[in-house]
């Protein structure tokens, strides 16, 4: 397994997450309304994390959660949910964002989860430590995956080495059958 990089990658101008926080699925989340229940519950939340002495690393893993739920649950909603409804709209541009974005108005756990995780990003430092976090999950990425003209090159490489070897041991047997 290879080691955690070091500190150096935080300096690396070419590495950046993969995508803004304040989106999910092209949506912003802080244009979204969620109902007054939802924040209300998302600020009791935080208050009781805080006073129970979570750390912004924490915290940031729990923001990290919240956004893969609200990916995977806006993932869900399909065009056969919206072309199935007696009102819907005729363009399909319009209407995946417009039935996304109900989902967070429409259902209190789901406002619950954006509410939450637009407090988590208004604290600054569980919003860096995601930032860092994030950075180093791509350096890491980066240095263990490679790109795909590095693994072409590999497998490449694999192929001669393999045919070498083939070529090898047949001619190891050809010799040892003549003995």
């Amino acid at each position: 397994m290879p080691e955690r990089p070091s500190s150096e990658f935080q300096h690396a101008p070419d590495i950046r997450p993969r995508f803004d926080l304040s989106t999910i699925m092209g949506i912003q989340v802080d244009d979204i309304e969620v109902s007054e229940e939802a924040g209300e519950e998302a600020k009791a939340y935080m208050k009781e994390l805080i006073k129970n002495g979570t750390g912004s690393a924490e915290l940031a893993e729990l923001a990290y959660a919240f956004r893969r739920q609200m990916q995977e649950d806006l993932q869900q909603i399909s065009l056969a949910e919206i072309s199935s409804s007696p009102d819907a709209p005729v363009s399909r541009n319009e209407t995946l964002p417009q039935t996304r974005r109900a989902l967070f108005t429409q259902n209190t756990d789901h406002g619950f989860s954006l509410a939450s995780y637009r407090l988590l990003l208004k604290q600054p430092e569980v919003a860096q430590t995601f930032q860092d976090e994030l950075k180093r999950h791509e350096q890491e990425k980066k240095e263990i995956n490679g790109t795909y003209e590095e693994f072409k090159s590999l497998e490449k490489q694999l192929e001669t080495e393999r045919d070498k070897l083939i070529a090898l041991l047949a001619e190891m047997f050809k010799r040892a059958g003549q003995e």
